[in-house]
C-alpha cells in the first residue's frame, strides 16, 4: 500500500513538472520576440496584453529571428549559422543545418510540414533548400549546380502553398518566383530589362540597388518588396502578368498588407512613424506620436490591431534600444507589450493566435 501511495505522489509531481505548452492557453495571442540578454540574444514569449513574459530559449545568447509554425505547435529560430526547432513549451526538438554551410533566411510552408531556406556552403552563392519535418531530409531545389554564383535571400512561401519567392543579388537584383516542389522558375521581375537606372543618392554619386522585405499578398497573386538604392521604394509585382508597379511614396518601407480588407500599414525611413493607408498608398495617415522611431509593423487579429517596434519610453530611448508595442487599427489604445531590450536592426518577432 505504501508503494502505491508513493507511486501516486510521484506521478502527481511528475505531472506538475511537465512544462505547460503555449497551445494549452487557448484564445490568447502570443508574441515570440528576440530580446537582448547579457551575453547576446534569446527568444522570449509574451501575451498580447503584455502579461506572461518569459525567456524560453537558453542558447548562450545566440537565438534570434523566431517564427511560429502555422498551427502554433512549434517554432524555429536561427542560432548563428543553423536553425533550431522547439515545441511551444520551449523544449528543443532538433536542429536543421547544412554541414559546413550557413542558413540565411527561412519560412514555413502553410501546412507546417516543410521549411524552405536559403543556405550557402561557400561565400559566392546561396541555394534554396526544402526541409521535410516528417523525413528530416534536406533537398536543394534552386541553384543546385556547383558553378552557381547567385546570392538568394528573403525567402517567402505563398499562402496557396504552390510557390516560393526570394530575391537575388548578382548582376541584377530581382525577385524570383519558383515552383515550391520542383524549384522551376515561374516568373521574375525585370529591373535590368526595364533599364531602370538608379537616381543619385542624396550625397551625390550612385548606390547599388538591392531588394528586401519580400512578402506575398494573401491571394498569392503578387509579391511586394522594397528596392533600396538612390531612393527607397515599395514595389508590387503581379505574377501572372509580370506587371511591376511602385506603391506609396519615397522612403516608405516594411509594408504589411491585407488585400482582403484593402488595409496597409507601413513605416517611413525619413519621417519615422507607423502609417495606415486604405487607398493603395495614394493617401495615408500617421498613427503614432511624432518624434519617435517606429518600425516593423504587422497586422494581427484579422487586421484589427497593429504590432510594431518603437523607442518610445525614457528607459529605452536613452540607451538606443526599442520595445514591442500594440495598438488598434485606428491608432487608439497604444500600449507597450515588452520590457525587453530590443534592437531596431536585429530584433524580430512573430505572432500567433491560439484559438479556442
Amino acid at each position: 500500500m505504501k508503494k502505491l501511495i508513493c507511486s501516486i505522489i510521484l506521478l502527481f509531481f511528475n505531472i506538475l513538472s511537465i512544462p505547460k505548452t503555449l497551445a494549452d492557453e487557448n484564445g490568447i495571442g502570443k508574441f515570440l520576440v528576440s530580446g537582448q540578454v547579457d551575453n547576446g540574444w534569446e527568444i522570449f514569449v509574451v501575451n498580447e496584453d503584455g502579461s506572461g513574459q518569459r525567456q524560453i530559449t537558453n542558447s548562450d545568447g545566440k537565438a534570434f529571428d523566431p517564427k511560429w509554425a502555422p498551427d502554433g505547435s512549434l517554432f524555429v529560430c536561427r542560432l548563428n549559422d543553423y536553425l533550431k526547432m522547439f515545441d511551444s513549451a520551449g523544449r528543443v526538438l532538433g536542429d536543421i543545418n547544412l554541414k559546413g554551410g550557413e542558413i540565411k533566411s527561412f519560412d514555413w510552408s502553410p501546412n507546417g510540414k516543410k521549411i524552405v531556406f536559403s543556405g550557402c556552403i561557400d561565400s559566392g552563392s546561396s541555394k534554396i533548400y526544402l526541409y521535410d519535418l516528417g523525413t528530416k531530409k534536406i533537398n536543394c531545389i534552386t541553384g543546385c549546380s556547383k558553378d552557381d554564383n547567385v546570392w538568394r535571400s528573403d525567402i517567402a512561401w505563398s499562402p496557396d502553398s504552390l510557390k516560393v519567392a526570394f530575391v537575388t543579388a548578382d548582376t541584377s537584383d530581382e525577385a524570383i518566383i519558383v515552383d515550391a516542389n520542383t524549384g522551376m522558375e515561374i516568373s521574375k521581375t525585370n529591373f535590368a530589362e526595364r533599364n531602370e537606372s538608379l537616381p543619385p543618392n542624396r550625397g551625390g554619386g550612385y548606390l547599388e540597388a538591392f531588394l528586401a522585405n519580400l512578402k506575398w499578398t494573401f491571394d498569392s497573386d503578387s509579391v511586394y518588396f522594397e528596392r533600396w538604392g538612390g531612393e527607397r521604394r515599395i514595389f508590387f509585382f503581379e505574377i501572372a502578368s509580370g506587371k511591376l508597379s511602385k506603391w506609396g511614396k519615397e522612403d516608405d518601407q516594411e509594408l504589411s498588407w491585407s488585400n482582403e480588407k484593402n488595409i496597409a500599414v507601413f513605416s517611413n525611413d525619413s519621417d519615422p512613424g507607423i502609417y495606415i493607408s486604405t487607398s493603395k498608398g495614394i493617401s495615408w495617415k500617421m498613427l503614432t506620436p511624432e518624434g519617435h522611431w517606429c518600425g516593423l509593423p504587422i497586422l494581427i487579429e484579422d487586421g484589427q490591431k497593429i504590432a510594431y517596434l518603437s523607442n518610445r519610453g525614457k528607459d529605452i530611448e536613452s540607451n538606443g534600444m526599442c520595445s514591442l508595442f500594440l495598438m488598434n487599427i485606428d491608432g487608439t489604445s497604444q500600449m507597450r507589450i515588452t520590457n525587453l531590450k530590443l534592437d531596431s536592426h536585429k530584433s524580430t518577432y512573430s505572432w500567433h493566435l491560439f484559438k479556442k
